[in-house]
């Protein structure tokens, strides 16, 4: 997160002064379509845990972005005029797996949907051997 907000950037900074690390910021202004697109690219499984927008619906909830996922995301954001990256809020992302962890995150749970926004409810979580 925090890929243009200027405000979550300045509190992510803040926070990390105060406990004396520095923040590092390498996404900071990237392209959004460039960003969302990169992650299956190499090797992340992002899931979709939560969507606030029209044109996203309970379908996404829980659903791996592969790159074919991606491009449909991006093509949603334009027609429905939000973020293709998420950066407002539109929909919230887990990171299960990439080629940096160790271990891969393994969740149960469910999905919640009232009226035009959903949730995946996370029960249960363990950590398994990726590689």
């Amino acid at each position: 997160g925090a890929l243009r907000s200027d405000y979550q950037r300045t509190r992510i900074e803040r926070m990390c002064s105060n406990i004396g690390i520095k923040s590092f910021s390498p996404l900071w202004h990237h392209s959004p379509n460039e960003h969302i697109r990169s992650l299956p690219r190499l090797g992340f499984d992002v899931r979709i845990s939560s969507v606030t927008s029209d044109g996203l619906d309970s379908e996404w909830i829980g659903r791996k972005l592969g790159v074919s996922d991606v491009e449909e995301l991006i093509s949603i954001s334009s027609k429905f005029r939000f973020n293709a990256d998420g950066e407002g809020g539109e929909y919230e992302t887990l990171v299960l797996d990439s080629p940096h962890m160790k271990k891969r995150i393994i969740l149960d749970g469910e999905m919640s949907w009232q009226r035009d926004r959903g949730s995946w409810n996370i029960s249960s979580g363990r950590l398994t051997s990726n590689r």
